[in-house]
């Protein structure tokens, strides 16, 4: 049939990306070599949690005890199939033990304390990224 017309038709949904970001605890993203960090995801209706190309978990917390920095990478997926990615650096701060020697008569302050026999002593405390230090 000559001069006939076909009309095709198509609808076409287009979602937006999930805009995904990350809080984490400490807030500073410095955790001492060992200690707790919190990851939490938002913007998106499912997540993943990877580092190295290792999957770590599919919840939107991630609670990890890192002893090295690394980069974490949330992988979020919106209703409708679409996903984002946001990633956070996590620092490792190494505690080095400190030790010093003294030599005195009678008595001898350190740190508040006042020691009358010769032995050794050890004081804890934090440094000024809040992580223990001997």
């Amino acid at each position: 049939m000559e001069g006939c017309q076909s009309v095709d038709s198509i609808t076409v949904f287009v979602y937006p990306l999930p805009e995904i970001s990350v809080t984490v605890v400490p807030v500073e993203g410095v955790v001492c070599n060992g200690g707790d960090a919190t990851l939490t995801a938002s913007g998106a209706a499912t997540y993943t949690w990877w580092n190295d190309n290792n999957l770590l978990v599919s919840l939107p917390v991630l609670t990890i005890n890192p002893t090295q920095n690394t980069v974490y990478t949330v992988i979020g997926t919106s209703g409708e199939g679409c996903t984002s990615s946001a990633s956070q650096q996590l620092l490792v701060h190494n505690v080095s033990p400190e030790s010093m020697n003294a030599e005195t008569c009678d008595d001898y302050e350190w740190n508040g304390v006042t020691y009358t026999e010769s032995g050794i002593y050890t004081y804890i405390h934090d440094d000024l990224t809040g992580c223990e230090q001997v």
